[in-house]
């Protein structure tokens, strides 16, 4: 199987039909479709059962009869090797309802039935780090309900989520097309997780495309949500090319609509504010933002390590020469060191190096540089460290960092 791809109606058009793209359900080079749920499992029988599963609810949504597509017995094999298989409790429930649904009456089975439960396995494996399994039941779930956006989405985001950029795009392009004039939120979020697809390729300016998009589906919908993470990721953009008061501009909107309390992305949003603030020289503001906004980032390793190195950035422009400066680079340095693999660890490094350049200490400037080096994970990193780079060997040397 190499793509899945469905035409629905345009809701403006009535008669006539608004192209949805395929969208992709394996990597390139992949031997067997779905092979990562036997890695996640490490080859488990419960890895073959989840694997089987889902393979059967993708034949279930691709057969135009279905009577008699499985044998009569095999909801009840299904039943007999979940016994035996040693599936985890929070699981087996689904598993025995997907086999009774797609199995046991395949002819009678209800499409958004299927994709619920599939949907909620796809819940499971994510919360179990089984990045891959998570995406093969989002992709069963969509695959199955093709004419619901939302589900298209889901398999577009657990995709970006574990690193898919290629499936994530074209799943997402699906959900565009699927949603377009019936879901906004749908249609916004879509854009969104694209422009992000974008900004990790390194091509800012359909990033920068993608996040207007956003907005306009938000506008039109008056979804806060999506026009407060489209305003923010114009605001990142901007921030990482030095248009400081474009970045500020977009961080006043944008804290419009996720400024409240229990929003997800208001601690992102404030750290970048706080970034901000540093690269404008307001190092007193940002140090008191900083103060107010570690307590809230205990849980957060990766951005908590952010927010420390900003701190220690802070000191350095107020030329701060006591052992605070130290102390607080020292506590960055030794986040980031257990944080390496996240997204924020090259931004962090390269803070760092600023510090320490802009306080005269070269060698540790060079050995956090060396570090964001070794972090590349993306186009947007490596965007990144050679913009630093391209910084520090300007006539005079900005020394901003991330």
């Amino acid at each position: 199987m190499k793509a899945s791809g469905q035409s629905a109606p345009s809701p403006n058009r009535p008669g006539r039909s608004w192209r949805v793209p395929p969208a992709l359900t394996n990597d390139p080079g992949d031997v067997l479709e779905g092979a990562g749920v036997l890695r996640d499992f490490g080859g488990a029988p419960v890895a073959l059962v989840l694997w089987q599963a889902a393979r059967e609810v993708m034949l279930w949504s691709q057969s135009s009869v279905r009577a008699d597509l499985f044998s009569p017995s095999a909801h009840g094999k299904r039943l007999a090797v979940l016994r035996e298989a040693n599936v985890p409790e929070d699981v087996a429930p689904l598993l025995r309802a997907l086999s009774e649904t797609v199995l046991g009456e395949p002819a009678s089975a209800e499409a958004p039935y299927v994709a619920v439960l599939c949907r909620q396995v796809c819940d499971w494996a994510m919360e179990a780090g089984a990045g891959e399994t998570a995406l093969w039941y989002a992709q069963a779930a969509a695959m199955a309900f093709p004419a619901h956006a939302r589900t298209a989405l889901l398999t577009g985001t657990t995709a970006l989520r574990v690193g898919k950029l290629d499936r994530a795009e074209s799943w997402l392009l699906r959900a565009v097309g699927v949603a377009r004039k019936r879901d906004l939120n749908a249609y916004g979020q879509a854009y969104i997780a694209l422009a992000r697809i974008s900004e990790q390729r390194g091509d800012r300016a359909r990033a920068r495309d993608r996040w207007l998009l956003a907005i306009r589906a938000g506008r039109r919908g008056a979804i806060m949500d999506v026009r407060g993470k489209a305003l923010h990721g114009l605001m990142r953009l901007s921030l990482d090319e030095g248009d400081l008061t474009e970045a500020a501009r977009f961080a006043r909107l944008a804290r419009k609509f996720i400024g409240c309390a229990d929003h997800p992305d208001r601690l992102t949003l404030a750290a970048d504010f706080a970034a901000v603030l540093v690269r404008s020289g307001a190092s007193g503001r940002a140090r008191a933002l900083l103060r107010d906004l570690l307590p809230r980032a205990a849980a957060e390793p990766g951005i908590r390590m952010y927010l420390v190195a900003l701190q220690a950035l802070a000191l350095a422009q107020e030329e701060e020469r006591s052992g605070a400066l130290a102390d607080v680079w020292t506590a960055a340095w030794g986040l980031a060191g257990e944080n390496e693999g996240t997204d924020l660890a090259v931004r962090t490094f390269l803070t760092l190096a600023a510090a320490a350049r802009k306080c005269g200490n070269f060698a540790s400037s060079r050995r956090a540089e060396e570090a964001a080096r070794r972090s590349i994970r993306t186009g947007l990193d490596r965007w990144l460290v050679e913009r630093y780079a391209a910084e520090q060997a300007g006539p005079m040397g900005t020394g901003h960092g991330a």
